[in-house]
């Protein structure tokens, strides 16, 4: 059960703006033509103004000018979520707005969704970032745009982010995530990621905290089985690994910090997996996280896959229009599909390339090996809606997928000689596959010629 998932806590978020924030009459107008009733509020300590708000649709909230609102650079620095061009715009918020919206669902994912909603309101045109600041994830306002034009309740990664730590030449060494501590979990830390695990797609990490929300992983767990086959891990707590690791190893957690480990409690290192029993060894980071895992499934629970699933399936539609959108583009469609593990009872994905997407169907090749059933990588067929639990367009500039479009937002903001280049190269590509194709049916066909002459003589 996702009972870390169901609360009664406000969402708090900050929406940020360049110079000067609105004032109380240009807030009131902007909230009142966005369909809400506004109505003066209790003022905090140094708030020029507050306004409650009630909306027919998302509830009631408060908004307040927040003169003590963290610096934005803090949620910018090491976020993966945002463009270039929105981060550049994001570090110049100097004013804030502070957004308390009361849990009505009592259900994280919607209510923080109606949160993110309520910011949206306030930025109006100016705002050039929010923060939900439980997750202290970062969102633009094209982000926000992307994930309030459909109605799905919000993703699990939308709850936490991850923070990427170049502690040696601008490598990336340390993975780790904000957030999940605040959910009554506890977050995670990575060490050594390889560059697959920094894209947004990654479905092992995803797995991986999934298993921390349901409660079945403990931060101090010696073994867990996170993927099929041989995908086992091992936690470990910070502080017990910054007190037993090696020096090498501990030098990969640079927490900048002259008084302590800001990052030592609530907190888990993912680690090699250890021995039930006995003296624990020197914890040594998880190498199923330090190289792209070919050929490794990871695994999910029935009640994790529904979840997986149920966001994948309600953002179709959304799917649809960006394939419409960028189909002379150089992208390719992928989906994962749901099978069942016959032997273990767990779900596994299985990854193929999309041709076409209905309402109900889809239209795909696999592109790995299901296992145990008798279905085979490179089928094409046409497969239930039912079996999507997940989907992404890959692109040179990022993918696209249920939980982040920061990859269209980046194609989007391309210059039009760049855009007009990729799209040649797109067609380039298409022509040497058609050539490589001919060829081979060219060379078919001399090879059948010269057995059948050779029959015939």
């Amino acid at each position: 059960m996702f009972q870390l998932l169901e609360s009664d806590k406000p969402g708090l978020g900050v929406a940020y703006f360049p110079g000067a924030a609105p004032t109380a009459e240009q807030m009131a107008k902007r909230l009142r033509a966005a369909g809400m009733q506004v109505v003066p509020s209790e003022k905090g300590r140094g708030s020029d103004w507050a306004f409650g708000l009630c909306d027919e649709k998302h509830g009631s909230a408060i908004v307040l000018l927040e003169p003590g609102a963290p610096p934005v650079e803090g949620f910018v620095r090491y976020a993966q979520g945002l463009t270039e061009r929105e981060a550049a715009a994001a570090v110049k918020g100097s004013a804030a707005v502070l957004v308390v919206v009361p849990a009505e669902y009592e259900d994280v994912l919607q209510d923080r969704k109606r949160l993110l909603w309520f910011m949206r309101q306030v930025m109006g045109t100016d705002g050039v970032l929010a923060v939900d600041l439980a997750s202290r994830a970062p969102w633009s306002p094209a982000a926000l745009d992307d994930e309030l034009r459909h109605d799905a309740a919000l993703d699990v990664e939308a709850l936490y982010v991850c923070h990427a730590v170049g502690a040696r030449q601008d490598r990336v060494t340390w993975l780790h995530t904000h957030g999940l501590a605040e959910l009554g979990a506890f977050d995670l830390d990575v060490l050594r990621p390889d560059p697959w695990l920094l894209r947004t797609g990654n479905d092992a990490l995803r797995a991986l905290v999934l298993a921390v929300l349901q409660g079945r992983l403990s931060s101090s767990a010696p073994v867990f089985t996170l993927a099929l086959p041989g995908g086992k891990v091992g936690l470990v707590p910070a502080a017990e690994f910054m007190a037993a690791a090696s020096p090498e190893d501990r030098s990969l957690r640079d927490t900048g910090s002259d008084t302590g480990d800001p990052h030592a409690t609530d907190r888990a290192v993912v680690c090699e997996p250890r021995r039930p029993a006995g003296p624990p060894p020197r914890p040594v980071p998880s190498r199923l996280f330090s190289h792209s895992p070919d050929g490794v499934s990871p695994a999910f629970d029935d009640e994790a896959a529904a979840m997986v699933s149920a966001r994948a399936q309600a953002t179709v539609g959304v799917l649809r229009v960006l394939m419409e959108e960028f189909t002379d583009w150089p992208v390719v469609p992928t989906a994962k599909l749901l099978f069942p593990m016959l032997e273990s009872g767990a779900s596994e994905l299985i990854s193929c390339q999309i041709h076409a997407v209905t309402e109900d169907t889809i239209d795909c090749t696999l592109k790995s090996q299901p296992t145990g059933l008798p279905i085979r990588e490179g089928l094409r067929s046409t497969f239930s809606l039912n079996r999507l639990a997940d989907w992404a367009i890959l692109s040179p500039e990022g993918d696209m997928t249920p939980r982040s479009l920061i990859g269209a937002r980046r194609l989007r903001e391309l210059s039009p000689e760049a855009r007009d280049e990729m799209i040649a190269l797109k067609w380039a590509q298409l022509e040497a596959k058609h050539r490589r194709a001919l060829a081979i049916l060219e060379e078919i066909a001399r090879r059948r010629g010269a057995s059948i002459k050779t029959a015939a003589e």
